[in-house]
């Protein structure tokens, strides 16, 4: 798809995405009653925003390239996932900006936060920005994951983030 997929305040049951290609997805405050999947090969060139977005079920990227150049890739700022957030199988995001690669600032998770073999890059700033973020269950690093940020600012920024279990796992990251 060449323009963005919007889904702004919508209502679904569940939303998944399987390959293909497509020039983003924006769809603050989505109301999603299951889970939303991005998986096997799933291309996106362009943001992919869920701000202010409440899944009932898991958010689960799998095996997916997510480019923006022009600010986070994967912008979750404020959402609410009742269930885990995982990020795996080779999951490679490259965002830009001070925001981060990964916004989570806000966000709140019900389970586990998980990144598996999964690399995510930011040149002018943090790969992954979680400020503030609850995460009611682990914060789980395994694998190949990789951070890396850019302009002296810090890989990952969790300032004020809050945890039921706050043990992080690093399993080869």
């Amino acid at each position: 798809l060449d323009e963005p997929i919007e889904a702004r305040n919508a209502s679904l049951p569940d939303l998944m995405v399987h390959g293909g290609r497509c020039a983003g997805i924006s769809a603050d405050g989505i109301q999603v009653s299951g889970d939303l999947f991005l998986r096997e090969g799933a291309r996106i060139v362009g943001a992919i925003r869920l701000v202010g977005a409440h899944i009932a079920g898991n958010l689960e990227l799998g095996g997916v390239e997510i480019i923006n150049t022009a600010g986070p890739a994967l912008d979750l700022n404020g959402i609410q996932v009742d269930g885990n957030v995982f990020l795996r199988q080779g999951v490679q995001i490259t965002g830009n900006g001070g925001d981060g690669a990964v916004d989570l600032v806000c966000a709140r998770i019900g389970k586990d936060l998980e990144f598996t073999d999964s690399e995510i890059t930011n040149g002018t700033g943090s790969a992954v920005r979680a400020d503030r973020v609850r995460v009611d269950g682990a914060l789980f690093l395994f694998g190949e994951a990789r951070f890396a940020g850019g302009d002296d600012a810090p890989a990952v920024s969790i300032n004020g983030a809050r945890s039921t279990n706050m043990g992080v796992t690093l399993d080869g990251a």
